[in-house]
């Protein structure tokens, strides 16, 4: 029996996490890594690129390797930050990416050869060049005002946040993070008032594709640039309808 939701991220245990979620491409990743693929298609090469609440995860930094000219990866928990130094130094006990790095290349229509992944992975070792604390509370996110050409955003507001109104002040910090025109690529939970961990349950705020969109626009993003998807959820057992996948252009500089 799991204990009732709960917003304490100290309680927040990385590797159970990526056990629940990520120990297969699952249904859910399938569309999440297309999703990462088609989206980061269209970003320049040589971008500057901020994955946001990465957790412990690095699916999105092996889809946006070959893209970046670096990639800066902020997380709020500490734990989180610690899993993927385990992975960029090789360690033995880090997790292992390799199905997800697969995956990656052969939707990208490359031959998902062991040296192929090999060179992915080592790609990712060089070009994310910075972990750093973040809090999307706090009007200066990263503690510095520096803004990126892309924004990766996954799984992230909606679970840092209490309700509709802290989900919104969340994002709002996060999205002052992408300089104008550049581009924000985001995943959220759909529908979902908490979301399992192992034996624990995180609260989650319910969100809606319009939700999402409405949000967007009243951010300053173009809404002919604004493009939303949806999955439905790869299980009953997740506690959620499904998950929405989102790009869109920030507005210029006024």
């Amino acid at each position: 029996m799991m204990d009732h939701p709960t917003n304490d991220y100290s309680a927040f245990d990385p590797l159970a996490y990526l056990r629940e979620y990520y120990t297969e491409v699952s249904p859910e990743n399938v569309a999440l890594l297309r999703f990462l693929v088609r989206a980061l298609a269209s970003v320049p090469p040589d971008s500057l690129i901020l994955d946001f609440g990465g957790g412990p995860t690095l699916y999105a930094e092996l889809a946006a390797a070959p893209y970046a000219r670096e990639i800066h990866f902020a997380e709020y928990q500490p734990a989180n930050l610690e899993m993927v130094r385990r992975w960029l130094r090789r360690e033995a006990n880090s997790f292992d990416w390799g199905a997800f790095t697969r995956a990656i290349l052969e939707m990208e229509g490359q031959e998902p050869t062991p040296h192929a992944i090999e060179h992915r992975e080592a790609l990712v070792r060089t070009r994310l060049t910075r972990l750093m604390p973040c809090n999307a509370y706090a009007p200066r996110p990263i503690g510095e005002n520096r803004l990126y050409d892309v924004v990766i955003t996954n799984f992230c507001a909606e679970a840092a946040a209490r309700d509709d109104a802290s989900w919104r002040l969340c994002m709002a910090h996060i999205l002052s993070l992408l300089r104008p025109e550049g581009r924000l690529i985001v995943s959220a939970v759909m529908g979902a008032d908490s979301y399992p961990v192992g034996e624990r349950e995180f609260l989650a705020v319910r969100l809606s594709p319009e939700d999402l969109r409405t949000m967007l626009i009243e951010e300053g993003f173009d809404p002919s640039h604004i493009e939303i998807d949806t999955v439905g959820a790869d299980g009953p057992q997740r506690h959620y309808e499904g998950l929405m996948f989102a790009t869109a252009l920030k507005g210029r500089a006024v």
